[in-house]
């Protein structure tokens, strides 16, 4: 609190709730419309997409600062927002802002990423296993035991119809990634040509794998190498997208698990966030 008044002064400081009024969707909402042209959230991916979820946008006087705090934090990364609170408050008191691309999905924003399939259900996994490894400091390790476990599932995978943009696909697959920056799930540089503020969406595209080979890939995918395997992975950028799955398949949004859906229409919002980020 000290910290935070002495770099900030005279400044609101709410601690937020899980659900009811002191939700971060409702504070931000609350703040927004109480005439605060700045609103700061310590968390992460999660935490920033409540707060999308709370505001109206676009919004020209507002802006969103971010003090990095969850366990992927990959929206913060890309941009260059420092780890550290310290050095996340300068960046924040120094408020240079840079306008990036959201992205929506059945009606619900979200910063960076959607995802349906095998990667969904590992974070749902991680979601479980996060508290337990937060105790001991090593929140990054849910991930991996989360692939692990993954490793022995017994979920078919659907066959999945895309419309995108105005192209039509289908097939059988393991997972479909689609994300506003290069990477998502702590590190995982997923779709490497994507930028924040282009005016696309990218997603990539997984076949079904077997089920010990999902480590393998996963390694990948986190070293962005998966780029050059043609026969496993495909990549596609749009404005707009349809999925229907053949059967309810697990997703997730910003890192948080959703319920299962057969549908998904998603589409790029450009530049519609003013987010607060480093010089240069």
């Amino acid at each position: 609190m000290k910290q935070i008044r002495d770099s900030f002064g005279n400044v609101k400081i709410v601690f937020s709730e899980e659900k009811g009024e002191n939700s971060i969707s409702d504070l931000a909402r609350s703040a927004q419309r109480s005439g605060f042209n700045k609103i700061i959230v310590r968390g992460g991916d999660g935490s920033l997409n409540q707060v999308l979820n709370g505001v109206d946008l676009p919004d020209p006087f507002l802006s969103v600062g971010v003090i990095p705090a969850g366990t992927g934090n990959d929206i913060a990364s890309t941009l260059g927002i420092p780890w550290k609170i310290a050095k996340a408050f300068a960046v924040i008191k120094e408020g240079h802002t840079r306008q990036i691309d959201l992205g929506i999905v059945n009606g619900i924003l979200f910063a960076n990423t959607i995802s349906i399939g095998l990667d969904a259900l590992v974070n749902q996994r991680a979601t479980i296993l996060k508290p337990f490894f937060q105790r001991l400091g090593l929140s990054f390790l849910s991930y991996a035991l989360a692939i692990l476990l993954v490793m022995f599932r017994k979920e078919n995978d659907p066959v999945v119809f895309f419309e995108i943009d105005s192209e039509k696909i289908t097939r059988k697959i393991g997972f479909a990634a689609i994300t506003n920056c290069y990477r998502y799930g702590r590190g995982f540089n997923i779709n490497p040509p994507a930028e924040v503020d282009d005016g696309w969406l990218n997603m990539c595209i997984l076949n079904p794998v077997a089920s010990l080979a999902f480590p393998y890939y996963g390694w990948r995918t986190k070293s962005g190498t998966h780029v050059s395997m043609e026969r496993k992975f495909s990549f596609h950028e749009f404005k707009k997208l349809k999925i229907t799955s053949s059967f309810p398949v697990i997703s997730q949004i910003d890192g948080e698990v959703q319920e299962c859906s057969r549908r998904y229409e998603i589409s790029v919002l450009p530049r519609v966030l003013r987010i607060i980020v480093p010089k240069g």
